[in-house]
């Protein structure tokens, strides 16, 4: 779509498979960055954000509850952020309560549920920020 895009991925291995999937299916500006998104290595403000972030399923959460994760990403988030960005993250459908105990500074426009199988149907959250 011509967008500058950043990817960030905790895990060395996962951060090179994103740059060569990006490479090849999204040729053009992108940047792969190896980094901890509780704690965003910018201070360039951005238009979106996208985010997948781990489930506690079969990734760890490092010690910490779903939840928390979530508080602790909205809390470190805002810094990145222009003024009424947008943000797209894919959530366990079940976990929604928990994610918009953390929304103090965001607004949800609309979510879709994507059934994966028998126990986990994600949800795909649309966000502004406020």
């Amino acid at each position: 779509m011509g967008h500058e895009a950043v990817g960030v991925e905790l895990k060395t291995w996962i951060c090179e498979g994103m740059r060569r999937n990006t490479s090849y299916y999204c040729p053009g500006t992108y940047h792969t960055v190896q980094g901890d998104a509780l704690t965003p290595p910018f201070t360039k403000a951005f238009d979106a954000v996208a985010t997948d972030p781990p489930y506690g399923r079969s990734t760890t959460l490092s010690g910490r509850g779903f939840e928390k994760l979530l508080q602790d990403f909205f809390k470190n988030i805002t810094a990145i952020l222009k003024p009424r960005a947008r943000m797209v993250l894919t959530i366990p459908r079940e976990t929604f309560e928990a994610l918009q105990t953390c929304l103090e500074s965001f607004k949800v426009l609309e979510y879709y549920d994507l059934y994966v199988h028998k126990s986990l149907t994600r949800r795909l959250v649309v966000l502004t920020y406020v």
